[in-house]
C-alpha cells in the first residue's frame, strides 16, 4: 500500500481494534466463518501492515480471535431469556465493552486462565465464547450492521463475575449420576409435598445482585432432590418460596433449574 493511499473504512476499523491488542482474522463476507480454510488462528494479527493487506480491498469482514491471544472472551445473549439470566450475575452500574448484533448483545470480558478448556461454554441460555480452543466472533465493521454500545477504549474488559465463573466451571464438569431413590409404595405424596412446601418456606429467598442465582440453585437441590419430587410437585413446593424472591423467577427458568438439579446429589434423603 503506497504512502499516499487512503486506507479503506474496513482497514481503519481494524487498525483501531488492533490498538487495543486485539488479534484479528478475515471473515467470509456475509458469514461468520473464517476466510482461511485451515489453521485460521495462525492468521490472527494486530500488525498494521498485515491488516492493511487483509482488509484493504473491503472484501472480508473483521473477526476477533478470542481467548488468551486477545485477552478477551465474548458472552453472547441471543434471546431475552439469556439477557435476563445474565443480568442476575451483573452488579449495578456494570460496564464492559459490548456491541449489539441482530440476535442480541455481545459483551467482552477479561480472559482468565481458570476458564474451562473449551471453545464455547453454555450456562443455561447464555453462550460464552471462551477461546481456550479456537473460537472467534464477528466484530462491528462497515460491512455489517453490528453496532457498539461501549467501544474498546471507553472502558477495559471487566472480570467475569464470580457467580458466573463458578457456573461455567460447574457446567464443564461431567455430571455424576444421582443416587436413585425408590420411595416405599405406602408413602403419601400429599404429605410429602406438604413437608416440602414447609421446608422451602424456611429457606432464604433469592435477591437480585445478592448471589440470588446460587440461592435458587441451592434451594432446588435441597427441595427437589431431598423430597424426590417430580416437576409438578417441585413447582408447587417452590411457589411460595419464589413469591418471596426479588424478582420472582420466571416459571420456565425455575423449571429448567428443577430439571437440572436432578443430576446432582442424593435423592430422597429428606424422606428418611
Amino acid at each position: 500500500m503506497s504512502e499516499c493511499a487512503i486506507p479503506s473504512a474496513t482497514v481503519e476499523t481494524a487498525l483501531r481494534y488492533a490498538e487495543h491488542g486485539l488479534k484479528l482474522i478475515q471473515i467470509q463476507p456475509g458469514q461468520k466463518k473464517p476466510a482461511a480454510p485451515h489453521d485460521w488462528p495462525a492468521t490472527a494479527t494486530d500488525e498494521p501492515d498485515r491488516l492493511q493487506v487483509m482488509f484493504g480491498d473491503d472484501a472480508h469482514d473483521i473477526g476477533l480471535l478470542l481467548g488468551e491471544a486477545s485477552g478477551v472472551v465474548d458472552i453472547e445473549c441471543d434471546s431475552p431469556e439469556a439477557e435476563a439470566e445474565l443480568q442476575r450475575y451483573l452488579p449495578e452500574g456494570f460496564e464492559t465493552p459490548s456491541f449489539r448484533s441482530t440476535r442480541g448483545v455481545h459483551r467482552f470480558f477479561r480472559w482468565q486462565p481458570e476458564l474451562p478448556a473449551k471453545a464455547v461454554c453454555k450456562v443455561g441460555p447464555i453462550e460464552v465464547r471462551i477461546g481456550n480452543r479456537p473460537a472467534q466472533t464477528v466484530m462491528p465493521s462497515p460491512l455489517n450492521g453490528r453496532e457498539w454500545i461501549i467501544r474498546p477504549g471507553e472502558c477495559s474488559p471487566a472480570e467475569i463475575p464470580q457467580g458466573l465463573l463458578l457456573a461455567m466451571q460447574a457446567a464443564d464438569k461431567p455430571k455424576a449420576p444421582a443416587t436413585v431413590y425408590s420411595p416405599p409404595v405406602n408413602l403419601d405424596r400429599r404429605k410429602i409435598l406438604d413437608r416440602a412446601i414447609a421446608y422451602a418456606d424456611r429457606l432464604a429467598p433469592s435477591i437480585e445482585h445478592e448471589n440470588g442465582d446460587a440461592r435458587m440453585w441451592d434451594c432446588c437441590l435441597k427441595v427437589v432432590n431431598g423430597f424426590a419430587l417430580d416437576d409438578s410437585e417441585a413447582m408447587q413446593a417452590l411457589a411460595g418460596w419464589n413469591a418471596r424472591c426479588e424478582p420472582e423467577w420466571a416459571d420456565h427458568v425455575l423449571l429448567r433449574s428443577i430439571q437440572r438439579a436432578r443430576g446432582h446429589g442424593e435423592v430422597g434423603r429428606m424422606l428418611e
